[in-house]
């Protein structure tokens, strides 16, 4: 933060990007989806994100006062398997990719409710906030896929964007960026 107050002007964005839901999958083992559905609802975690959501509201304020600007990309989607290792046909029986590459939107959308609400309380009590929700860029449809229609793959691994994934999204980053400096 000490960067930021002496480096910021006035007018700036200060960008928080960060994974905000529990994982379905790391680079070597998965993980129960409704193991980690209930554990996204439990008390400890319902603790973790109040806790969370206090500390980046004073954050917020401190950022305000410096007239910044703040952005905060609410949850993309998660996944079974990660695709650049299972993508190769000599991967194909990787018990890593065994649970394939879709997962269930409205089972994306409950495991990420506590957060997504979360951040809209912050939303809502700080004026220089702004939420930018691309999760229906990356999942437009019932079934989330860690592909596009096309076949190129949108997640490197689980949780993290390809280069072709960002290039999907910069369009809507674009317009998130001009809508906060107020131009076309």
């Amino acid at each position: 933060m000490d960067i930021v107050e002496k480096k910021a002007n006035p007018g700036d964005i200060v960008f928080f990007a960060s994974l905000r839901t529990y994982r379905l999958i790391d680079q070597w083992a998965l993980f129960d989806p409704q193991s980690t559905l209930n554990k996204s609802k439990n008390a400890s975690t319902i603790k973790d994100i109040f806790y969370g959501k206090e500390e980046t509201s004073n954050l917020i304020e401190r950022l305000d006062k410096m007239g910044v600007n703040v952005l905060i990309d609410l949850p993309k989607p998660v996944f079974n398997a990660p695709p650049f290792r299972c993508s190769d046909w000599f991967n194909q029986d990787n018990p890593i990719c065994e649970r394939g590459f879709y997962v269930e939107k409205s089972f994306l959308v409950d495991m990420m409710t506590p957060v997504v609400d979360s951040l809209k309380e912050l939303n809502q009590k700080h004026d220089n906030l702004i939420l930018w929700d691309n999760f229906s860029i990356l999942c437009p449809d019932k079934k989330c896929s860690a592909f596009d229609a096309q076949g190129e793959p949108l997640f490197f691994d689980g949780d993290h964007l390809s280069g072709h994934g960002n290039r999907v999204l910069y369009p809507d980053f674009k317009r998130v960026l001009k809508q906060i400096w107020g131009s076309s």
